[in-house]
């Protein structure tokens, strides 16, 4: 948490009924995660039910300036943490958790025996909730189907709703070969690429890899985190797809000796694409060999996910290898995956079928190198096998 930060840094928080700060905020936050947001319904919170006998808020300034803010509605006993967000372009580590942590403050003030963080299902957002040291508490839900869909379920067409019965498949895509890998051209290119220097040029066909496997993504409606290195950066092509597919952009960290290191390559790769959002990162390489000569061998889950509050950036996946269907559990961050690649899989797990058992009950992470997509022919049968068999079975891929 970063309230020391905040203070240190002479961010103000106070109490508020300008509800009209709470919905900036709340704009600035759907809009910098590309969400659609009901601004009538929020305005009927904010202006027709709220009031100062039932709900309060907190707003944080840094300069006189609005950045940060959290709104609350209670009840006899209870505050409900129900709306919040931050300046997109003015934004301060500290910001929200300082407004949070005084919203707290004054729900007590109110004799207030219990303070709802009311849950998430977005795995950022619940460790951040987790990490003020509330309570885990589950909540499960019972949906009555709509007339036509109890009709239509009776008549037989159940196979148009098991979408809604199976868990998803997670989709995790490491562009880490500017030029391929299938030809000695192709990998002297790459390397030249990486390590020194060489042209980003599309007539040389550079990305040619990724832009295959975005290809295939897109016609078979299969969305995935695409995390592209420096050297990897999108070409204009790369970028269109990436949009026409509904794919997020991702950082593939190379240089993490240090948080400094780490946030200049970061920094220099959130530059280059102002047209994206930068949906998280994950680490280049397995941790055992150094494979670049900007790269830190080293890895170091527990010191990204460290960075990662620091910067406000998810590290969501580990480059570890799954054994078991045990290793899929719903948390926030996901330290094993299953590789595409058969090198990379362990005898204990290594067969598609088995893995698409497993997503009929638990969220499965995958991961594929586009460069063994276009090289490797079992990448590419393994691949085509797991999504046509993902479709039949009605198995959603997502992005979380």
């Amino acid at each position: 948490m970063s309230k020391k930060k905040a203070i240190k840094d002479n961010v103000t928080s106070e109490l508020t009924y300008d509800y009209s700060i709470i919905k900036q905020m709340v704009e600035h936050t759907f809009k910098r995660k590309d969400k659609e947001l009901n601004s009538t319904l929020i305005s009927k919170i904010l202006n027709d039910f709220s009031n100062e006998e039932n709900s309060f808020s907190f707003a944080s300034k840094l300069k006189n300036e609005n950045i940060a803010s959290s709104f609350i509605v209670y009840d006899s006993d209870t505050a409900y943490y129900l709306l919040g967000g931050y300046h997109s372009l003015k934004k301060h580590n500290g910001a929200g958790v300082f407004s949070l942590f005084n919203a707290i403050k004054e729900a007590k003030r109110r004799n207030l025996k219990t303070f709802d963080f009311e849950g998430s299902m977005l795995p950022e957002v619940e460790k951040y909730f987790r990490a003020f040291g509330g309570e885990l508490t589950p909540y499960y839900t019972l949906n009555k189907a709509s007339f036509l869909l109890e009709t239509l379920l009776k008549k037989g067409h159940r196979s148009q709703f098991l979408n809604f019965i199976f868990m998803p498949l997670i989709l995790r895509i490491d562009v880490d070969k500017p030029y391929g890998r299938k030809t000695v051209f192709e990998k002297i290119k790459s390397k030249l690429k990486e390590d020194y220097w060489f042209p980003k040029s599309d007539y040389l066909n550079y990305l040619k890899s990724n832009e295959l496997l975005l290809n295939f993504c897109n016609k078979n409606k299969v969305k995935g985190i695409f995390y592209y290195r420096n050297c990897t950066t999108p070409n204009q092509l790369n970028r269109k797809l990436l949009k026409q597919g509904n794919h997020k952009l991702g950082f593939h960290a190379e240089n993490t000796r240090s948080f400094e290191t780490f946030k200049a390559e970061i920094d220099i790769f959130i530059n280059a694409n102002p047209d994206f959002n930068l949906h998280s990162f994950t680490k280049h390489g397995s941790g055992n060999v150094t494979i670049g000569k900007n790269h830190y061998a080293p890895y170091e889950p527990k010191k990204y996910l460290y960075w990662s509050q620091k910067i406000d950036i998810p590290y969501l996946f580990g480059n570890e290898i799954c054994d078991s269907k045990q290793n899929f559990k719903e948390e926030y961050f996901i330290p094993k995956m299953f590789w595409i690649h058969r090198d990379y899989r362990s005898p204990k797990l290594n067969k598609i079928e088995e893995l698409i058992e497993i997503a009929k009950n638990k969220t499965v992470p995958v991961i594929i190198h586009p460069s063994n997509f276009a090289a490797n022919k079992h990448v590419f049968d393994d691949f085509t096998k797991l999504v046509t068999l993902a479709s039949q079975n009605k198995i959603e891929w997502i992005i979380p």
